[in-house]
Formats: C-alpha cells, structure tokens, sequence
C-alpha cells in the first residue's frame, strides 16, 4: 500500500511488541492473586458477528464455540457472589450442560453468567467498567439517546420505511429485504430497551451488575427476540468420560459440528477447555487492546450531529413522500430509480485467507483491511477460525471492487479472488 499505508507493517510492530508485554504484566498480575491459576495455554478465538451475540454467549457457555476476549481494560471491582453451587464431584459436563441448557430454554440468560467461574466473573466485570470509565460519558449517553429516539421513529414510521424498495435492497439496513420486513418491530423494540436500559448511561454501566442487568433487560431480550434458542431446542449430547477434573462429551445439533468436546473443571464450574484455555490470553489482549485505545471526541461528537440532524428531518416529515425523498437524497437516489446509483460505505466484506494465523499475523491483518476500508475510522474487523482457513468479517468496506483493489495494494497482501456476488475476497500473506 502506498503513502500512509505503507507505514502499517512498522506500526503494527510496534503494536504488537507493546500487545505482548502488556499481555504478560496481566498474567503475572493475575497468577499472583489466584490460588489455582492452573496452567492454562493460549488459544485464540473470536466472536462472529454474523449471530446474534446473546446466541454466542450461549454457544461460548456451553460448547467453547465462538469464544474470544472483548477489547476492556482492568479495572478494581468488588467481589462476584456466587449463586450457582460447584457441581457436585458425582457430577460431569453433562449435568453441567443440561443444567445451561433448560434454563435458556427457559428464558433465563443469566445462568451462562452463574456458570462462569466467580474469578471469571469477578475478571468480565472489572474489564466491562473499565471500559466505561474509558468512554466520554455526554457522548455515551447522548449516542443512545439518539438511539431511543430512532427505535422510536422507526416504529411509528414503519409501513413508510418499508415501502421504499430501494432502502431494503440497498444493504443499509444489514440483511436481506424478507429479514428487514419479517424483523422491523423486533429490531426496533430490541434497540429501545437498550435505549432505556442501565447500558445506555455511563454512570450507571460503570457500576453495573451483570447478573441482575442480564435477569432484566437480558430476560426481556430473550423473550422478545423470536427463535433465539431455537438453536438449541436439537441439541443432543451424551458423556463420553469423565476423569477428575477433565471430562468428553459427545455433541450435535443444527449449529454444532458433530464431535466430542473437551470440558475442564474450574472452580468447581464445567467449562469448554477451548474456554478454559483461552481465557488469561483473551483477558490480556483486550486490556492490551483499550490501555491502546484512544477515541477521536471530535469525530465522534460529529457523527452524532450528523445524526441528529437526521432525525430531526425525519421526524419532521409530514407524508410518506417526504420521508422517502429524504431517504433517496441519503442512499443518492432519483425517484425514478428503483435501486441506488451510489452504495453506501455500511457495506461490509468477508476476507478469506486459506490458513490459520498466529494472533500478530490476525492483528496487522485486520488494521490493514480496517485503513483498506472506504470509512477507515469507523471499519471494524473480526476474524474467526474456520478449520483450516480464517475469515475476517469488515465493516465499512464501501464497494468492493473498490476495497478489493486497496487490499491489494497493502504491503504483504494480494487478492487472489473476488466474488462481487458475496462480497468475498480470497488473500494471500505474501512471504516475507
């Protein structure tokens, strides 16, 4: 890549140098206040962002599927109570997981936090409000204000929204035309309780409760969101050993590869090994990650008038016509066309390379597509493994000829394939 670009391989050098050494002043820091720290190897795994998260949570709780460390920093917190007993000694994995699994289907969310080890919950909690204590709280709260005001419009406006066919084919709203029209008031209302939830003031999300946030507003989400455990309704798994603190179980289901399953015990607690294992490194890359992190105020304080002045058009339009004039000066439109001139830089991209990478190869990778993007300040990319091959999901990508031919350009990648079709690119790491 050229200019600006090529200084990412230097810059992601440094990055990662600093990444490693934040990493291990964590472990140290955490093996010194644990009384079993275990001996536990790092094992690298990220959420999808094509499920919904409270979807991964149960899968993570369950089967280690999807697992990865949020981008918090480490902070104090009082100590996690423990509500759910240690499975007895007689017990295994496998009562472990019925027991998860009746209560989602139930509609109980927090029982995969209850399942978590209390030192992992005592670590999710200080990484969760020393991410608030991070963030600017008049621009925190006013994004979801702003937030709460559109779930608003969007549902008193909706046959309006939904019958400009160009708003639905364009890929703005993030699915598929049926999915946007079958999910309207189900999006909206979902937004508007976490509009209205202790998330959206930043006072209050420094101080939050897991447990109690995830028995209320949690519970509500469950029990709005149609068919979210429907992936676990054919979930089938049977005990194949168990032998102290290490246990197999034999699982299948729509969602889950048909194959045996490594548990551990931990505190007491059946988890996932892949869990288990990759738990102290995630936790250190993510305090790694937001001790780096630094928000742009002006940018975002400008994306929020942006918005604003949106809003207030939209809710100022009287008629159906003026909504959608405003909607095609958006998506840059004529009235006569029936599809946009002009995609937007919402579009998101898959990026497929055809192996497994080491944890620095998957971050430079990403902040290399993150400034191929057409909207690099706002591209977000989230790499998963899948057997033998990594895809990274980017947001923002804009047109993807476009991006395909600034990946190319980066320093160390080159396209081998698009499919404009899927948006998908297959890339190579050139050899150094």
């Amino acid at each position: 890549m050229s200019g600006e670009r090529s200084s990412i391989g230097k810059t992601e050098s440094a990055m990662a140098a600093s990444f490693e050494m934040k990493i291990e002043r964590y472990r140290r820091g955490r093996a010194r206040s644990s009384e079993s720290p275990g001996d536990r190897s790092p094992t690298v795994c990220r959420l999808s962002r094509k499920a919904p998260l409270t979807r991964h949570l149960c899968l993570i709780a369950l089967f280690g599927i999807g697992c990865g460390g949020a981008e918090t920093p480490i902070v104090e917190s009082p100590p996690t109570t423990d509500p759910l007993p240690p499975t007895a000694i007689d017990d295994g994995p496998d009562v472990a997981v019925e027991r998860v699994l009746e209560a989602l289907k139930d509609g109980e969310p927090a029982v995969v936090w209850r399942q978590l080890p209390a030192s992992y919950r005592e670590d999710a909690t200080r990484l969760l409000h020393g991410f608030a204590e991070q963030v600017d709280p008049e621009l925190w709260n006013r994004t979801f204000a702003l937030a709460g005001r559109t779930a608003e419009l969007a549902e008193q406006r909706k046959t309006w929204f939904l019958s400009h066919e160009a708003l639905l084919e364009s890929g703005v709203l993030g699915a598929e035309a049926e999915l946007v029209r079958e999910h309207w008031s189900e999006g909206t209302a979902l937004l508007r309780m976490f509009a209205d939830s202790e998330v959206a003031n930043r006072e209050s999300l420094a101080k939050l409760d897991v447990e109690s946030f995830l028995e209320g507003t949690g519970r509500a989400v469950f029990a709005r969101t149609s068919g979210l455990t429907a992936a676990l309704d054919d979930v089938e798994f049977e005990l194949v050993t168990v032998a102290g603190d290490r246990g197999e179980l034999w699982i299948r289901g729509p969602s889950i590869e048909a194959r045996k399953h490594d548990y551990l015990r931990v505190e007491g607690k059946w988890l996932p090994s892949a869990v288990v294992e990759s738990w102290d490194d995630s936790m250190g890359r993510a305090s790694a990650a937001v001790e780096s992190m630094t928000v742009d105020r002006e940018k975002w304080a400008s994306a929020l008038d942006d918005w604003e002045s949106a809003l207030d058009s939209a809710e100022a339009a009287a008629t159906e016509e003026a909504l959608h004039a405003l909607i095609d000066g958006y998506l840059g439109v004529t009235p006569e066309e029936a599809t946009p001139t002009v995609r937007t830089s919402l579009e998101g991209a898959v990026v497929v390379i055809r192996r497994p990478l080491t944890a620095e190869e998957e971050e430079q990778l990403q902040v290399a597509l993150n400034a191929a993007a057409a909207d690099p300040d706002l591209a977000v990319s989230i790499a998963q493994r899948k057997g033998e091959t990594t895809q990274i999901d980017v947001s923002h990508a804009g047109p993807v000829a476009a991006f395909a031919e600034r990946v190319g350009e980066a320093d160390g990648l080159s396209v081998e394939s698009l499919d404009a079709g899927s948006r998908t690119l297959v890339v190579e790491l050139d050899p150094e």
